[in-house]
């Protein structure tokens, strides 16, 4: 977890509006690092339209992702309650890690499954 110094929370509203801005425009490994980092911070994850916009961003992307990608995406979004596209992201992580799983790193493959038992999608 994040632990916010006085005056930081003004630093990361603005790298939010600069992620919701540009996530279209991500490559997969911007996506997931900002979907990981940003779920370190408290008060980021009832941001509704940051989840919202990333989820959407991320899900076309699961199918490129490499098992790092996958990994941080898993492990950023297992953090958040809810938003939108929620299920439908949750479905594409899955089909997206099923043929990888015999060949994730042992690291990864525990991001995967830490982040996977938090969901009640799977």
């Amino acid at each position: 977890k994040v632990k916010l110094l006085s005056g930081s929370q003004s630093l990361w509203r603005s790298l939010e509006s600069a992620a919701v801005t540009l996530a279209s425009e991500m490559s997969c490994q911007a996506l997931t690092t900002c979907a990981n980092s940003f779920s370190q911070v408290d008060f980021l994850l009832d941001s509704t339209e940051l989840w919202e916009v990333l989820g959407k961003s991320a899900v076309p992307l699961t199918i490129t992702m490499n098992s790092l990608d996958l990994a941080n995406c898993v492990s950023g979004f297992c953090r958040v309650d809810s938003f939108g596209c929620r299920r439908e992201l949750w479905c594409a992580l899955r089909e997206a890690i099923l043929p990888l799983a015999p060949r994730l790193l042992p690291h990864h493959l525990a991001m995967c499954i830490n982040g996977f038992s938090k969901t009640e999608f799977l």
